[in-house]
């Protein structure tokens, strides 16, 4: 009787630890990963520049260089959602929107993608200064500000640098409302990045 009694408190314990680490791992326990892409290419409505784009690694702070998602209910406070996360970092996501974007747009006859062997006369130096969800005020917001930089390779001259900053309207509070706004500012740095772009090798002629 004993020894039944034994076994019957091991399968039990045994029974509630499972039962513990199943609850550990429940959906409503897991991260949600989010994308940060472009949704509306800019419409390509410019001749392509000739001598070729290499497109930057987007450098960040390692703040922002990571997957943790950013946001700010008061001022010098940011902080990350405890179980939201970017699916890749925000660097990575970005080179890969500007290249989408500027060849959707046929920003220039060939566009590369750093690191590469190969040469072209000009390059995008892109870098992100802020990604983030304020919940500062009335009305929620997704910030997304760039500093980007034409270099002529050829010539070893700066031909345009920008900060480009955005705040998009937030149609609810949470983590998902903000990717979306974000995106939509992803879309509007991407035509107003196409645009300097245009112009610099445009005055470099």
């Amino acid at each position: 009787m004993p020894g039944n009694a034994l076994r019957y408190l091991t399968s039990l314990c045994a029974a509630l630890l499972l039962g513990g680490c199943m609850a550990l791992n429940t959906p409503e326990e897991a991260s949600t990963f989010w994308e940060l892409r472009m949704n509306n290419p800019p419409a390509a409505n410019s001749p392509a520049a000739a001598g070729g784009l290499i497109v930057a690694r987007v450098r960040a702070e390692a703040n922002l260089d990571t997957t943790a998602m950013l946001y700010r209910e008061a001022d010098y406070e940011p902080r990350y959602y405890a179980r939201s996360r970017w699916i890749d970092r925000p660097t990575r996501q970005l080179q890969t929107a500007l290249i989408d974007g500027l060849e959707a747009a046929g920003t220039a006859d060939v566009i590369l993608r750093a690191p590469t062997q190969l040469s072209a006369r000009y390059r995008l130096e892109t870098e992100l200064l802020a990604l983030e969800h304020d919940y500062r005020g009335n009305t929620p917001h997704a910030v997304l500000r760039l500093r980007v930089q034409v270099l002529d390779q050829d010539q070893r001259s700066v031909l345009a640098s920008r900060v480009i900053s955005l705040r998009e309207p937030m149609t609810a509070s949470g983590p998902g409302a903000g990717v979306e706004a974000g995106n939509r500012a992803l879309d509007e740095a991407i035509e107003r990045i196409r645009t300097v772009i245009v112009q610099a090798l445009a005055d470099a002629e």
